[in-house]
């Protein structure tokens, strides 16, 4: 007698190729999910749907199943998707039954698969008893030998035991025993899948105007296969976790879900979403939304009779205000009438009294605490090549200082996106200093992103940096009427100069005024020369290169140092 063993063998999955993805017939629970089992008698045919997979004849030697009765497993990729690959380990049997006549008719058992495209069917291996013999099988009796690997390019899988005879019916067993049987250990089809999903999106940062990530984007996307994965990318990024499982068919769900967006920068910006079959199959969108996630600053104004507070929001803009005021704090906030006009609260009040505010965007952000007076200088000029330190001052309505609160620092050159400039905070009496490392010009922006009941609030300070040049003449000391060469090259403090060079003029001071005596434009890479001839007029001539702000170059007016040159 036969004994079949159910012993498991494990197929090493190899990363499956682009375009394709690959499923486990067995997972790690011992259960065949991706499998269909099929049965067109049940009382000829014993399925096991646990793994390994098996189908048998009845064992009873009176069950005998009708013409092209047949049971099996069957793997059928989701449509649109063919199994372009098979590496199964797997065990195939089948004996003569006593009606057969020379082999002929009886029982097939046999590994198969189908393209419907094309309405054929190729066996892959099937069991067929030699002349001489009364049983065949192939593939591993104990499920240890090595797997097969087909290219099969097939719409069905199918595993299965059949009875062919044209007349009668095939006997199921001899002696208690069945006469045909498939197990499948374990079985890896790679599934190819050349079709990108069908994605849409709406909701949230996705509708016109000004909108706060926060708010849920609702994403459809389908694909024969399913979603594997769902992102979106802006400043910021969101997802959906799609819960594959592969050894499922198919693997992914499709998604119908919402996704929100975190880590974003505020302004106007192109948001992609994306999403993905299991085969790496992308479809994006892209728009562009109006994003603000935060709630627009708040700046007390330094006033005497009348409460003013500065409110700025550089994204969707202020939509609206409210002041309150209370004479201390045993008593309730009272509402002034507000006006709100050209980024300014203004109420009839004390301005020291307690005064609470609250502000909102046009994205819905909203903010209520108490605002805090911003001290700071608005312009800060910096010899070239030198830092600075800026000093400040955070307090409250009636002067009480905001102590140990951040203050962070960003630096924008014009043209180019802000930078970290470096942190600091307040003091015991609400007073601090940043020191600005040396460079070009730049509007350097102080927030203080609010403590406790205290509103954020933002300073911005301009440091003004003169540009500046090196300056170089062939002769220090003339006789008579003769020609002075002079050159340098422009500093610039790892700043880049426009291709085109920069305009420059040369100057010298005669009678009490600089003039000019010289139009030049630069190299790119700064150098510049020029010539004056002298008249043989006896004095000290000082010259000097005077540089004009330009676009492209990030520093102020500036002139080099003099050179001059004394002619006898």
């Amino acid at each position: 007698m036969l004994a079949v063993a159910v012993a498991v063998a494990l197929i090493s999955a190899a990363p499956a190729r682009a375009g394709t993805y690959e499923i486990q017939a067995c997972g790690s629970a011992g259960v065949n999910r991706s499998w269909v089992a099929e049965n067109s008698s049940p009382a000829a045919f014993v399925v096991k749907a646990t793994c390994p997979m098996e189908v048998l004849t009845h064992s009873p030697d009176n069950v005998v199943p009708g013409f092209f009765q047949a049971a099996g497993w069957h793997f059928k990729p989701p449509q649109g998707t063919v199994a372009d690959r098979l590496r199964i380990v797997r065990y195939g049997y089948r004996f003569l039954d006593r009606n057969d006549n020379g082999h002929q008719g009886g029982w097939l058992t046999e590994g198969r698969t189908e393209d419907s495209q094309i309405a054929a069917g190729f066996a892959v291996e099937a069991c067929r008893i030699a002349d001489d013999a009364y049983l065949c099988d192939f593939g591993s009796q104990n499920g240890s030998g090595p797997a097969a690997d087909w290219d099969i390019d097939a719409t069905d899988v199918v595993y299965q035991v059949v009875c062919v005879r044209s007349s009668g019916g095939c006997d199921t067993a001899a002696n208690n025993f069945p006469l045909a049987g498939v197990t499948i250990f374990s079985a890896i089809v790679t599934v190819r899948d050349d079709t990108a999903p069908n994605l849409s999106a709406t909701g949230g940062p996705l509708a016109p105007g000004w909108h706060r990530p926060s708010e849920p984007i609702t994403v459809t996307a389908t694909d024969a296969s399913g979603i594997a994965s769902v992102t979106a990318s802006a400043t910021g990024s969101g997802q959906i976790v799609s819960p594959c499982d592969f050894t499922r068919n198919p693997p992914c769900p499709n998604t119908n879900g919402q996704l929100t967006l975190t880590n974003t920068t505020d302004g106007t910006q192109p948001l992609t979403i994306t999403v993905k079959d299991p085969a790496g199959n992308p479809t994006s969108l892209t728009r562009a939304v109006d994003i603000d996630g935060n709630a627009p600053f708040a700046n007390l104004q330094d006033t005497r009779r009348t409460i003013a507070v500065k409110v700025t929001d550089e994204a969707s803009g202020v939509q609206s205000g409210q002041v309150e005021v209370r004479n201390g704090s045993n008593e309730a906030y009272r509402a002034l009438p507000t006006t709100l006009k050209h980024g300014r609260l203004t109420a009839n009040g004390n301005p020291r009294a307690d005064i609470r505010v609250t502000v909102t965007d046009n994205a819905g952000n909203q903010a209520t605490g108490v605002p805090a007076r911003f001290a700071a200088p608005a312009h800060r000029r910096v010899r070239f090549g030198h830092a600075t330190t800026l000093r400040g001052r955070l307090t409250l309505s009636a002067g009480q200082p905001l102590r140990g609160v951040a203050i962070q620092a960003t630096a924008t050159i014009r043209g180019h996106a802000a930078q970290p400039a470096g942190a600091t905070a307040t003091d015991a009496r609400g007073r601090f200093k940043l020191r600005i490392a040396a460079g070009p010009s730049r509007t350097v922006r102080l927030v203080f992103p609010g403590a406790g009941q205290a509103l954020r609030s933002v300073r911005a300070v301009g440091i003004r940096v003169p540009a500046s040049s090196t300056i170089h003449a062939s002769r220090r000391a003339v006789r008579g009427a003769q020609r002075v060469a002079f050159s340098g090259r422009i500093r610039t403090a790892g700043q880049p100069i426009p291709r085109g060079g920069l305009l420059v003029v040369l100057q010298g001071r005669s009678l009490g005024h600089w003039r000019t005596f010289a139009d030049l434009r630069t190299t790119a890479s700064g150098r510049w020369h020029a010539s004056y001839r002298f008249h043989g007029r006896p004095g000290r001539y000082p010259v000097r290169l005077r540089i004009r702000r330009q676009q492209g170059f990030p520093f102020e007016l500036g002139y080099s140092r003099s050179a001059t040159v004394t002619v006898r």
